[in-house]
């Protein structure tokens, strides 16, 4: 066997496009569009490049290749606060990942998630992760990412977050709809009204709710959500010195541990506000395994309008907010701002049978 002879077990080269316009007898320039814009070619012609390319085991363009030659990876990083195990346990997060992926899937992208938990390991992380920009969602600005995103000197968009100088930003009417939410329990004749709250600082903290904590929140939108309720109830001459808050962990064992702390903090409660549907619906079961109605003994509302929430018993009444529909608008103001710094949306009150007329 000559010196210079593959031996059998070697690798075959790596076919190129070159490779395949000879063996097809086209142009390269052809080869290229046949798959990048099929569009400009024509069936026959198309038919036999395929055909050349599955001959030689074509495997598509080397990525590095790709990224060198338009300055694009064709990847959208989603940064979430939490760990991976609430990026797709949570709905809400999971329903907005979904609609960015929607967006991915119609322009041909990828999406990478990287979770915050251990702030250090998402630094050093980011810093080198191939991709084309940064969506982060309920994300605080410090301590955090921020920084180590921005020298990048990539495109960022934040979601359910403060406004942040240079970046674009999806935002929802949280304030607006916690209104709508507290007006909705006092129409209804409640006084004595209890809330729980997600989380307002990341120390993992459970308990009563002062002013100054959430004024302190580095939670966006978990902040208006209360500060909503809390504007409402005083314009009913309900102080908010007097509103029982309680702040939960997002997990159905912390509601166990908080419903007998609210329910001692408010006695007599007759109704339930909750900042997102999750806690309205461990709250909901927590009571029932009391002995209470919902709503004959206490109405729940929640935020959110997750899928759950129309199919509980009874059905959650809510503020549904658009979770799929910013997670698409995310993506399209990081891929293509038109000149956008901001796409805001709006709440509804959504009206079920979880809340009813206050007792007595």
């Amino acid at each position: 066997m000559p010196e210079d002879a593959p031996t059998p077990d070697a690798p075959k080269p790596k076919a190129r496009l070159r490779d395949i316009a000879i063996a097809a007898g086209v142009a390269q320039g052809t080869v290229s569009n046949v798959f990048n814009h099929p569009e400009r070619v024509s069936d026959a012609i198309r038919a036999r490049v395929m055909q050349a390319a599955e001959a030689l085991g074509y495997q598509g363009a080397d990525p590095l290749a790709r990224m060198l030659r338009t300055g694009h990876i064709g990847t959208i990083a989603v940064i979430i606060p939490e760990g991976l195990d609430y990026a797709f346990g949570d709905p809400a997060a999971l329903a907005l990942i979904q609609g960015v992926a929607a967006v991915c899937d119609e322009t041909g992208r990828g999406i990478s998630v990287y979770a915050a938990a251990d702030v250090g390991a998402a630094r050093r992380a980011l810093a080198s992760a191939a991709v084309d920009g940064f969506i982060m969602y309920c994300m605080e600005e410090e301590p955090g990412v921020l920084d180590i995103i921005k020298s990048r000197g990539l495109p960022v968009v934040t979601v359910d977050q403060p406004l942040v100088e240079g970046c674009r930003t999806v935002t929802v009417a949280d304030r607006t709809g916690a209104e709508a939410a507290a007006r909705h329990l006092l129409e209804l004749g409640h006084r004595r009204i209890g809330v729980l709250s997600m989380e307002l600082l990341p120390d993992s903290r459970e308990g009563a709710v002062s002013l100054r904590r959430i004024r302190d929140s580095i939670y966006d939108a978990c902040q208006q959500r209360l500060l909503g309720y809390l504007d409402v109830l005083a314009g009913a001459g309900i102080p908010a010195g007097e509103v029982a808050i309680e702040e939960c962990l997002f997990e159905a064992e912390s509601i166990e541990r908080s419903m007998p702390r609210l329910l001692r903090r408010q006695p007599g409660m007759t109704a339930i506000l909750a900042t997102c549907d999750r806690l309205a619906l461990w709250a909901m079961a927590w009571l029932a395994r009391q002995g209470l109605s919902v709503p004959g003994d206490v109405s729940v509302i929640g935020f959110d309008d997750i899928a759950a929430a129309a199919a509980s018993r009874p059905p959650l009444t809510t503020i549904r907010q658009p979770l799929v529909e910013k997670g698409r608008a995310a993506a399209e103001l990081l891929i293509d701002p038109r000149g956008r710094q901001e796409i805001h949306f709006g709440t509804e009150l959504v009206l079920r049978a979880s809340t009813g007329p206050a007792k007595g």
